[in-house]
This record gives structure tokens, sequence and C-alpha cells, in this order.
């Protein structure tokens, strides 16, 4: 599979992390995650999406471009993230919505090493 990790920063400066992962063959989205990050000092304060609810992501363009790297663009919103289980600040909390769009014209690719093989 291939994992795309787009990282932003909002008007208030709380910043979003958007994981998303493809299908190398046909492109296609297979999972989704978000996580939403508070200007706060722990780090383990943040806001993420769910197994059971994913954001929803709307994936405009993904395709590869002639020099490997990739182009990307779409839109997400999620609704009731709660907070991290490792959370101190916000334990308790809920996040009621976060949404935004992406649009890149080149992300870099970067192949992970393969384990156990030659």
């Amino acid at each position: 599979s291939l994992q795309v990790t787009l990282h932003g920063t909002a008007s208030d400066g709380t910043a979003l992390d958007l994981d998303l992962r493809f299908d190398e063959n046909s492109l296609v989205l297979t999972s989704a995650k978000l996580n939403v990050r508070p200007k706060m000092k722990s780090v383990f304060d943040y806001f993420e999406s769910t197994k059971a609810a994913p954001p929803d992501v709307q994936i405009e363009r993904f395709q590869k471009n002639p020099d490997g790297s990739y182009a990307i663009s779409g839109s997400f919103r999620a609704e009731d993230l709660p907070a991290s289980r490792l959370a101190k600040e916000l334990t308790g909390q809920i996040l009621p919505q976060a949404q935004g769009r992406f649009d890149f014209a080149a992300l870099p690719f970067k192949e992970m090493p393969k384990f156990g093989g030659q």
C-alpha cells in the first residue's frame, strides 16, 4: 500500500495530521485517520478519529507524476473526535468537528525499507 501523511496548521495554530492509505496498484483510498492537536504542551493532548468513525475523505485527484512524486487534492471532514487515550488536559473532551481541503502538486516519494528479505 501507499501511505500519504499530510500535515497542516489551522489559522488558530491547531495542527492537523491526515494519514491516508491507498492501494498501490489502483490508487484507491483504503483507510484514513485524522489527528487534531490544539496548541498544548503535552505531546499526548490531541483529538483523533477512531476506526469505528474514520474521517470522510473525498479524493479529487491522486496520480503519479512523471518525476515519481504524487499529486493529490481533496477534502476531509470528521465529527465527534475524542481526545487521545493518553491525553491529560483534554481528558474526556470531544472535538465536535474538523474539516478542510488539501491540494499538493508534488508529494515526494519515500520508499520504506523491506524487512526480512535480501
